[in-house]
């Protein structure tokens, strides 16, 4: 889930990787990655993520190796 998140960020789609970082926690409350994740997303304005998206931002989120 979590690389599908940062996936969907790196395209600059904010609402479908919120949206899979609730559904990632609504499957196993306790993943604190994805928490992590879902705060700092929460915490930037759409202006925000939309600069932070142009600077490559999105691409060092921290995700999990397969």
């Amino acid at each position: 889930m979590e690389n599908l998140t940062t996936a969907y960020a790196m395209l600059g789609d904010r609402e479908q990787a919120l949206e899979t970082l609730r559904l990632a926690l609504k499957a196993n409350p306790d993943y604190q990655v994805a928490r992590g994740n879902l705060g700092l997303l929460e915490s930037m304005s759409p202006k925000e993520f939309e600069r932070k998206h142009r600077q490559g931002f999105f691409g060092k989120m921290e995700r999990v190796e397969d």
